[in-house]
């Protein structure tokens, strides 16, 4: 567990420059470490990317809200207007 702690720190960029020089020289010597900070590394790229795609979810979700609601048409109509301008 005292793993994790320090390679989130690690990966987070909280240690100081020589701090992170030693995990790096300690990720060198030993395998199974190096190891855990590849999973981990995986595994926010991951999460990442699920967060990613919610938003977009979401974002989608709400723009279509937007676009369906009747109070909404004059003001979608004058960008439209303005867009077909250009």
């Amino acid at each position: 567990m005292n793993n994790i702690k320090t390679i989130e720190e690690y990966l987070e960029e909280k240690i100081s420059p020589g701090e992170g020089l030693l995990f790096e020289a300690k990720t060198l010597l030993n395998s199974e470490l190096a190891t855990d900070v590849q999973h981990q590394e995986k595994s926010y790229a991951i999460i990442r990317q699920y967060s990613r795609q919610k938003l977009k979810q979401e974002i989608i979700a709400i723009q279509k809200m937007f676009v369906t609601a009747p109070e909404n048409r004059d003001y979608l109509h004058r960008v439209t207007r303005l867009f077909k301008k250009c």
